[in-house]
């Protein structure tokens, strides 16, 4: 008990001197927020219209300078009369635009055309500008002596042209000699080839005077009944039909296309002519010659036409749409006569053809040139033109323009024919050799008409000398 006493007072003495002592100091760390001032860069967006002056450059186009000098134009006489006063009008006109632009006008007999150009052009000494037809235009072209017209024809004038004499002028030219498709002349008058009939010699020998054959029987048919001895002499003195002989191509070709043929193939890479077509139209003409349906002077040349037709001793005469005019003149108090539609075997074709303004590359003024042509392109120098030659044009104006048809605007058969030969007209197989192959063809023709040959060996030479003009020209 005495240990426990004392344990417990030492443990209080130690208690006490505890509680007396000094306190030993102690660190404690406080948390306390101390405020920094940060600067913050914040970038605003800010929407601003600025004004940003440019250079603006306006090109002036330099006020051309006026077209002047001299255009030398070749023409030939497409009427009877004095034709000088229709140029010194067209030219009157044009140079109300034109007025430092003097066109000089030569006419050219057509006796002398080919020998004019050729050595015009041998000489360099060509015209600006010609009329032209494109049997011979087709060579110049291929020779490159000649301008295409692409850059000087308006829009509005081309647009105008029918397309038949579109492709005419473009694809065919340029395919015929070889060369790209462009627009090589302008085309202007258009004319075709087929048959007027005389109406009273037709109710005569008991045929509808209102109905003419339309196809190769038909007219055969017609032909037995028309071809007659009027007189009672044992000869014939009233005839069918005329036949041209070697230089008809432009009716006896038209034979071979409503026969189906052609003188060449349609690539123009073989020649067809004695092909079966070209047979039974070869027959078919010699028939008609043999009957005596035709005047065999006028298959020769000797005999005239004309003078058979307007004595009334011939029923059907081939013409061009632009003797038209002259036989209402010339026929007005003799007999009715009317125009028969386009003939037809296998095809319905006739004959067509065209001329234009074609411009030389020798010009020296090409541009006062090609702003002739476009003035006579346009519909109103066309129509003008059309008017005074008694002619039909190559423009839809042209042809819808009753005026145009000066002596035939009452003419409602006139009209219909030359309706139905714009449906049915085909210019022919455009190369630069044609004519050479129609010469050699017609020689052919005039044998079998008047000597009696033999219709598939003459085709047969034909078509021999032919092919070697052809493979002479590739």
């Amino acid at each position: 008990m005495k240990k426990l006493t004392v344990f417990l007072a030492l443990v209080t003495a130690v208690g006490l001197m505890a509680a007396c002592a000094v306190p030993t100091p102690q660190v404690i760390e406080v948390e306390k927020p101390v405020i920094v001032e940060k600067e913050v860069v914040r970038t605003v967006e800010v929407e601003k219209e600025v004004l940003v002056e440019k250079e603006k450059i306006v090109e002036v186009t330099p006020t051309p300078k006026p077209l002047s000098g001299k255009v030398v134009l070749w023409t030939s006489p497409m009427t009877g009369s004095d034709e000088k006063p229709l140029y010194d009008e067209l030219n009157r006109r044009f140079n109300e635009e034109y007025p430092d632009v003097e066109v000089q006008v030569e006419f050219i007999p057509w006796g002398d055309r080919d020998t004019k150009f050729a050595s015009a052009l041998a000489a360099g000494m060509a015209p600006d500008v010609a009329y032209v037809f494109v049997e011979a235009y087709l060579g110049w072209v291929q020779d490159g002596v000649v301008e295409p017209l692409d850059a000087y024809i308006s829009a509005e004038s081309w647009a105008d042209v029918l397309p038949l004499w579109q492709r005419a002028v473009t694809d065919d030219i340029g395919k015929g000699a070889g060369v790209e498709s462009k627009i090589w002349m302008a085309p202007y008058l258009a004319a075709g080839a087929n048959y007027a009939y005389n109406k009273d010699l037709f109710a005569a020998a008991g045929l509808d005077p209102e109905q003419p054959p339309t196809t190769w029987d038909e007219l055969l048919a017609a032909c037995e009944k028309l071809t007659q001895d009027t007189d009672g002499d044992g000869e014939i003195d009233q005839y069918c039909i005329e036949l041209q002989g070697k230089v008809g191509y432009n009716q006896w070709m038209a034979f071979w296309w409503q026969a189906g043929g052609n003188m060449l193939s349609d690539d123009f890479g073989t020649v067809t002519i004695a092909e079966a077509p070209g047979l039974e139209a070869m027959t078919f003409m010699k028939t008609l010659a043999d009957n005596q349906y035709a005047p065999a002077d006028v298959i020769s040349g000797a005999g005239n036409s004309k003078t058979l037709w307007e004595d009334g001793k011939l029923a059907i005469k081939f013409f061009w749409t632009t003797e038209a005019p002259l036989y209402r003149t010339a026929l007005a108090d003799k007999f009715a006569y009317g125009y028969m539609p386009v003939l037809k075997k296998v095809d319905q074709y006739a004959f067509a053809a065209y001329g234009g303004w074609g411009m030389f590359s020798s010009s020296k003024n090409k541009e006062a040139a090609g702003a002739w042509i476009d003035f006579m392109m346009r519909p109103e120098s066309m129509t003008f033109w059309l008017q005074w030659v008694q002619a039909h044009g190559t423009q839809f104006t042209g042809v819808s323009n009753t005026t145009v048809r000066t002596v035939t605007s009452d003419d409602p058969v006139y009209n219909a024919a030359m309706a139905d030969l714009s449906d049915h007209g085909y210019t022919h197989q455009l190369t630069p050799s044609y004519m050479e192959y129609t010469d050699i063809l017609g020689d052919q023709i005039e044998q079998v008409l008047l000597k009696g040959k033999d219709p598939q060996q003459a085709l047969d030479d034909a078509a021999a000398a032919i092919n070697d003009v052809f493979e002479a020209s590739k």
